[in-house]
């Protein structure tokens, strides 16, 4: 278990000549909230303060239009598996989405992984869409509205059984899971009994007018009776299990969502200070539970920018795939490789939208393993060579961008090795095994003696291919 030390305060960041902003932060917001960052964009915000970047990044999340509605948004017909499957195309808009829009859909990601769905809520396209929708919508926005909505949508409502749950057969599976996976936690201020009274109070959401139609209310379908839930009794229905929730465990909603967003943002560990916690926890419940000044208060504070929380995190493989190209600058995917980089991600046990359970995944360690591991290497590899043969003058333009024009083979090694690995975890001699690789045989050594080569000389950007192929396999370079 990688413990968290980190005792920095959630007080703002605020650079000194001892703790100065620089590239190595810039990387780890992006890393954290994006899927990374290019070294020509890192530059420009050096200029900027700490507060600016984050806030510009979540106002321009809070602005970002939704994704365009498909035109089978609408279509009430269940999937046909003998035509094109819309699901695909779907899958493949939301990759794009989180690739190209930054925090709002990295952070609606996390919030699919919060608010699992997946098949059979996706027997309908159109379930799947309006699920994303709803996360886009909520990511940044209100917990109590957002834990109201998601719970109404058609796909939530059949893969937690909320269709079925009718006032004769009361089904206590998406109570359950309200308690102890959206809003509270496992054995968290709710008992057996406050479960069984609040699948009653669900009740009555099982009609749609066709197959893939929305479900909605019926009244007939609906216990009508009182109900006791956290001690208080009344004819309860859906709105009230929400609004009674937020009243009577307050406290503990909050304290559950931050430790979320904390191990999702900051360390897989939560702090061993509990103020940390705690005081974000006040911020969330005092702000009546709006999501978006936690994200600012968290980024914005010494507490995230301290070395202690530097590539402590696992990349998922959707994150280790995205980040790739953004830190390397490359030629953005195509919607049919996005298509390949979906299948890379499901290869390596992370389907888009479609976790394991209705637990999620677990994240960080559990991304590992011998196969997974063969899985990711297999295809960043890929990603090198198919990039190299669409443009090889991006990998000169690359180390450009890094260094600046150089002649010292062994500055622009050890900064392309560092843009990408973290530096305090290597030995001098990883960087002489990358230096070998750097240099290849396409060069004949005296060049670099002499002052021959720099990174203009033709072969660079087949040194460059190389360099990167042996960096993706690096053990360092899985964390984040």
């Amino acid at each position: 278990m990688n413990s968290n030390c980190n005792n920095a305060p959630l007080s703002a960041y605020v650079p000194t000549a001892d703790n100065t902003w620089n590239i190595q932060k810039i990387k780890h917001l992006y890393k954290r909230v994006a899927y990374g960052i290019s070294p020509s964009d890192s530059e420009l915000l050096l200029g900027e303060s700490p507060a600016a970047v984050v806030d510009a990044l979540i106002d321009e999340a809070l602005t970002k239009p939704l994704m365009a509605k498909p035109s089978w948004a609408d279509d009430f017909d269940p999937v046909d598996p003998t035509n094109a499957d819309p699901r695909r195309e779907w899958w493949v808009t939301y990759l794009q989405a989180m690739f190209e829009n930054g925090l709002r859909d990295r952070l609606s990601f996390f919030w699919s992984n919060h608010f699992v769905t997946g098949i059979p809520g996706y027997t309908c396209a159109s379930y799947m869409y309006r699920y994303t929708r709803s996360l886009q919508t909520n990511a940044l926005g209100n917990f109590k509205t957002f834990i109201h909505e998601i719970g109404l949508e058609s796909a939530m409502l059949l893969y937690l059984n909320g269709n079925q749950n009718t006032k004769n057969r009361p089904n206590e599976n998406y109570a359950r899971e309200l308690y102890e996976l959206f809003a509270l936690g496992e054995s968290n201020g709710y008992t057996q009994e406050d479960i069984e009274e609040t699948a009653r109070a669900l009740t009555g959401y099982n009609k749609r007018d066709s197959r893939c139609a929305p479900l909605y209310f019926v009244e007939n379908n609906f216990d009508n009776e009182d109900k006791t839930i956290f001690g208080r009794t009344g004819n309860w229905g859906y709105d009230d299990v929400i609004d009674i929730l937020f009243e009577e465990r307050g406290t503990q909603v909050a304290k559950f969502i931050v430790e979320k967003l904390y191990t999702f943002y900051v360390h897989p560990e939560l702090p061993e200070n509990p103020a940390i916690i705690n005081e974000l926890a006040a911020t969330f419940e005092n702000s009546g539970f709006e999501i978006t000044p936690v994200i600012r208060q968290l980024l914005k504070s010494e507490h995230f920018f301290s070395a202690d929380t530097t590539d402590v995190i696992i990349k998922s493989p959707v994150d280790l795939f995205l980040s790739f190209y953004k830190d390397a600058a490359f030629i953005s995917p195509d919607r049919e490789y996005m298509l390949s980089i979906f299948r890379w991600a499901r290869l390596a046990n992370q389907v888009v939208l479609e976790p394991p359970n209705v637990a999620g995944w677990q994240r960080d360690k559990d991304w590992i393993s011998s196969p997974t591991l063969i899985t990711r290497w297999t295809y960043l590899e890929r990603i090198v060579r198919d990039q190299f043969r669409l443009n090889e003058e991006q990998f000169r333009a690359l180390a450009l961008s890094i260094t600046g024009p150089s002649d010292d083979v062994n500055y622009v090694n050890r900064s392309i090795v560092d843009w990408f690995l973290p530096d305090h975890l290597l030995s001098e001699q990883d960087y002489e095994n990358a230096l070998d690789v750097f240099k290849s045989d396409a060069v004949p050594e005296n060049y670099y003696e002499d002052g021959t080569w720099d990174l203009d000389n033709e072969a660079v950007p087949k040194q460059v291919c190389l360099l990167l192929s042996h960096i993706v396999k690096q053990p360092e370079f899985q964390l984040k």
